[in-house]
């Protein structure tokens, strides 16, 4: 049985590391489609955001895997053409910033996790001024009507 609480695991690197696999190759798909080459920031500004994403949600290393791959991508098909590597100093600028985006987005996700985990009877005292209502969603739909019920 899987557990719903909030804020949960970060998902597993077997699963973490495939899903970061496909969103970059859909984030390069896509700039490349929409001509990125000619904008290569642009390109690496999608594949950052990729990578912070995958890294909020799984392990350091699949939010590692997946800014090699999203750099391999971006050198390849962005500053390179036809998936040859680019090793140009833009290349390498890309490098560390997919890098650094991995690794800060890991730590400050677990840094919230953790805090979110100290305080489980209530993510609101760990938030402070934030709030985070707690509706159930039976709360939100209409009551249903009966078959004596003639309004």
């Amino acid at each position: 049985m899987r557990d719903t609480a909030w804020p949960g695991r970060p998902i597993d690197g077997g699963f973490g590391f495939p899903l970061g696999f496909v969103a970059t190759i859909a984030a390069t798909l896509g700039a490349v489609a929409a001509g990125a080459t000619r904008h290569p920031a642009l390109a690496l500004g999608v594949l950052v955001a990729v990578v912070a994403g995958i890294a909020a949600v799984t392990t350091v290393g699949a939010a590692l895997g997946t800014a090699a791959m999203a750099w391999g991508l971006h050198a390849g098909f962005v500053l390179g053409r036809g998936g040859e590597l680019a090793f140009t100093p833009d290349s390498a600028r890309a490098a560390f910033l997919l890098a650094g985006t991995a690794l800060v987005a890991f730590a400050l996700t677990a840094a919230l996790r953790r805090l979110l985990l100290a305080h489980p009877e209530s993510p609101n005292a760990a938030l402070g001024a934030f709030k985070v209502p707690n509706v159930a969603f039976g709360a939100l739909s209409a009551p249903k009507a009966t078959l004596g019920d003639r309004r």
